[in-house]
């Protein structure tokens, strides 16, 4: 699982999915922080959670693909949160 490859090499790690079932799959194969989040609603989320600075690095395998295109306006506040 790629999350969990990930996660051996950061200091933190958060693994996100919309899916219920992903995220209960995740946590048995051993991955320590994983959550249940639409990223359409991503900025959304991370206010929500308090996140304060900015993520040093964001991955997605597939989900970010498919969604709706961000403005650069959006895209700063993801990348620079």
């Amino acid at each position: 699982m790629l999350t969990y490859k990930i996660q051996e090499s950061c200091k933190e790690c958060i693994g996100i999915d919309k899916s219920q079932h992903m995220i209960e799959e995740a946590k048995l194969n051993g991955c320590k922080d994983v959550r249940v989040v639409d990223c359409e609603k991503l900025i959304e989320w991370a206010n929500n959670e308090g996140f304060v600075g900015y993520f040093d690095s964001v991955f997605s395998n597939a989900g970010m693909y498919s969604k709706k295109k961000l403005n650069k306006n959006e895209e700063a506040k993801l990348i620079n949160h």
